[in-house]
């Protein structure tokens, strides 16, 4: 990722901080999240910016998504 555009992601949810809400998902934890945005003090700000008077949820467990059939009447799962 070029870092003009970890500069734009950035500034767009500064920008909505305080202002907005914003849902984000993610299957990193945010000790990874430094390998997408490469820059470590953008990261840092970022999401201390997005920690700030937020709900995290972590959810545990199997993905729901490779459970649901691949094709309808099938009777296999995606996982199959």
């Amino acid at each position: 990722m070029y870092l003009w555009s970890v500069k734009v992601r950035f500034n767009i949810l500064a920008e909505r901080h305080g202002q907005r809400s914003t849902v984000i998902t993610s299957n990193l934890a945010f000790g990874e999240w430094v390998q997408v945005f490469g820059d470590e003090k953008l990261t840092t700000a970022l999401l201390d910016r997005l920690g700030y008077r937020s709900h995290i949820l972590t959810t545990k467990g199997p993905s729901y998504r490779t459970k649901r059939p691949t094709k309808e009447g099938s009777g296999k799962t995606a996982a199959e």
